[in-house]
């Protein structure tokens, strides 16, 4: 009796370790940096032909003490027209991290050529691609403590400083402040909106880039 209970402990664990390497290697953790790979909570994976370009991983964006997680996501394979995800993670102690929210809108559209005398076979791209004229508008994101910072090119001697904070009650991250920064000059000023409070996903790169936000 007890040889044939240790088999079945014994056939038990195998079980479960050819579940979990199953299940590891179901887990893309593909990045296009080995350090991303390394740091990586284990629980988080993203989906097949998709790709982490960049792990966020000093903030705690909640307050609630934890150091939380935030990726970038985009396709493997890049075509004009991809846009990045970013991918925040709430941790809930040691070892365990749950999804809080996926952002589409906080990186902008991506072209191969941002030059308007570059036509593309689709209409509809040619047509968001003429608002993108100076090119990339996105000069750095940051997410520290409860905030997220875009820095935004307005023209070669202008950028636009918006930053989130994140609400507890919202449980989302609002607008709360948008200044201008004159790089000649070495100036900043809070520059005037009807946006403040509304939230993060309300922002839209087409509305920003034709001064509708």
């Amino acid at each position: 009796m007890k040889k044939l209970i240790l088999v079945l402990i014994i056939m038990s664990c195998y079980s479960c370790n050819a579940q979990q390497k199953k299940n590891e290697s179901n887990c893309n953790r593909n990045s296009w940096a080995k350090w991303i790979e390394n740091e990586l909570p284990e629980t988080i994976c993203v989906q097949k032909g998709e790709m982490i370009y960049s792990l966020f991983n000093e903030f705690d964006f909640n307050s609630d003490g934890l150091q939380d997680i935030a990726i970038k996501i985009g396709k493997k394979e890049r075509k004009n027209g991809d846009v990045r995800k970013l991918s925040v993670y709430k941790k809930v102690n040691d070892s365990i991290y749950t999804k809080f929210k996926t952002l589409n809108n906080i990186y902008p559209i991506w072209f191969n050529d941002y030059d308007s005398s570059v036509k593309l076979k689709d209409p509809k791209l040619n047509k968001i691609k003429e608002y993108y004229e100076m090119g990339n508008p996105l000069r750095k994101l940051t997410l520290e403590k409860s905030k997220i910072t875009l820095n935004l090119k307005g023209d070669s001697v202008t950028e636009y400083i918006l930053t989130f904070i994140f609400s507890k009650e919202k449980q989302d991250w609002l607008l709360s402040n948008y200044i201008e920064f004159d790089l000649n000059n070495n100036t900043k000023r809070p520059y005037l909106t009807e946006r403040l409070n509304t939230s993060i996903s309300d922002f839209t790169y087409l509305e920003f880039l034709n001064g509708e936000y």
